[in-house]
């Protein structure tokens, strides 16, 4: 007891020569005074930086030449310099790194982009890939021409767009964004596109593919290979009334080797254009009169091709015969799905091979086909089921329809009886869509 009572007491002396000597120190300095940035400008009587005074900043003016003026701006204080270790500190600086990046996953992509201007800390974990913006599948770059003329003033859009002053701040867009499935590019300059692909290759941005939708002839398609070798997919449709009908020439198309989704829509394969041979996936869109032709003579080369869809097509008279003749399992054997999108059919495959002596097989030619769609398709639909089942084989499980109700009996007659009654008999399933118009003739069942 007596040794407890001397330890007390030796600390007791010590906290009281402690407190005595903390007393004798000279007291700490004051805050530094405020920092002083001097900005040179023109000397002009219109200019006036702040009218407030309550702004964080108000210049003032220092004697100089009479072409040039310096306006200093000092830092105002409503309140006198306080002594810096009774500052309260900012509660965010000691968070550890995955709470804060808990806290920026739930911003969407402009609230990020403002959060990663407050310090270094905050642009590191919003960039070097800790938190990536997980949920943006889409990125949508306009061109700011082609965005104020045209996209904004679309009144059914509701793309809220994130401005930039200047096209090197895509790098910051894209530290956001490291992985996402498109890539949409709106332009109508070459030189705009040429940044937007710097910029994504210097990012290192993976995607499944991108979207190339110039308002120019200049469609600068090179430039994508050249930045972006790699691409799996691309889609590409020129925009303006001006390529609607006609289409838009496409004069070259590089080798991208590892590509095998391609959509084109409205362009015309001009001269001695091939597509890549890796494609396995092909949609074909073009309104203009005799346009598949261009596609037609090139289809034979695309031997890993398993899915092709055509649009707009005309297969009249004896074009038929010759569109078969080119997707032929002895071209394409791995061809299983095969859609027709508002084309148009006349005549009768097999009365055409009762007249005629075609060197092609009047059975089976598409005997790899497993899913055949006619949507929208005009012509005889019962002729048009007997030419496909006619050209295929036992493979075919499925065929699907979308057609327009013509407010008669008739169609769903031959629905119902004409062609259930042959897919049953081949064992294929239907899939039967009906768009018929808001308001019907009434109908006298008997």
């Amino acid at each position: 007891m007596e040794e407890l009572n001397a330890k007390q007491q030796t600390l007791k002396t010590e906290e009281t020569v402690l407190r005595a000597t903390l007393a004798q120190r000279p007291p700490l300095p004051s805050s530094p005074p405020p920092t002083v940035y001097t900005l040179p400008v023109k000397r002009s009587s219109s200019t006036r930086l702040s009218e407030n005074s309550d702004d964080l900043c108000t210049p003032s003016t220092s004697n100089g030449n009479e072409g040039n003026q310096t306006v200093k701006f000092e830092r105002k204080s409503s309140s006198p310099c306080i002594n810096s270790s009774s500052q309260e500190k900012n509660p965010f600086d000691d968070l550890p790194w995955h709470l804060l990046s808990q806290i920026f996953c739930t911003l969407e992509l402009k609230e990020r982009v403002i959060a990663s201007q407050v310090c270094r800390r905050w642009y590191s974990l919003l960039t070097d890939g800790r938190c990536p913006l997980e949920d943006v599948v889409v990125l949508n770059i306009f061109e700011r021409h082609v965005w104020k003329s045209t996209v904004s003033k679309n009144a059914g859009s509701k793309v809220q767009c994130i401005e930039l002053i200047d096209n090197t701040y895509l790098k910051n867009i894209f530290a956001h964004c490291p992985a996402v499935n498109s890539v949409k590019v709106w332009y109508s300059k070459r030189e705009f596109a040429q940044t937007v692909l710097e910029k994504l290759k210097e990012c290192e941005v993976k995607m499944r593919c991108i979207d190339i939708f110039p308002y120019s002839a200049d469609v600068s398609i090179e430039l994508f290979h050249e930045y972006l070798p790699n691409l799996t997919g691309i889609t590409m449709r020129p925009h303006g009334t001006d390529y609607f009908w006609s289409g838009l020439n496409l004069n070259t198309f590089p080798a991208f080797e590892k590509l095998d989704t391609l959509i084109l829509d409205s362009f015309n394969l001009a001269g001695d254009v091939e597509l890549p041979e890796s494609i396995t996936t092909l949609e074909w869109h073009n309104r203009r009169e005799g346009s598949f032709a261009d596609l037609r003579a090139r289809l034979k080369k695309l031997k890993r091709l398993e899915y092709l869809q055509v649009g707009h097509a005309d297969f009249s008279n004896d074009d038929f015969i010759k569109f078969v003749d080119a997707v032929h399992v002895s071209n394409l054997p791995k061809l299983q799905y095969l859609m027709f999108r508002f084309c148009k059919f006349s005549s009768s495959i097999k009365k055409l091979y009762l007249v005629d002596d075609s060197e092609l097989p009047q059975s089976q030619a598409l005997d790899r086909l497993q899913f055949l769609k006619l949507d929208l398709c005009s012509g005889s639909l019962p002729a048009i089921v007997q030419d496909f089942l006619f050209v295929t084989g036992k493979n075919l499980k499925i065929m699907s329809l979308n057609v327009i109700s013509d407010e008669s009996r008739s169609l769903f007659t031959q629905i119902y009886d004409n062609i259930t009654d042959e897919l049953n008999a081949r064992n294929v399933s239907l899939h039967l869509g009906l768009l018929q118009k808001e308001k019907l003739k009434s109908w006298n069942v008997t």
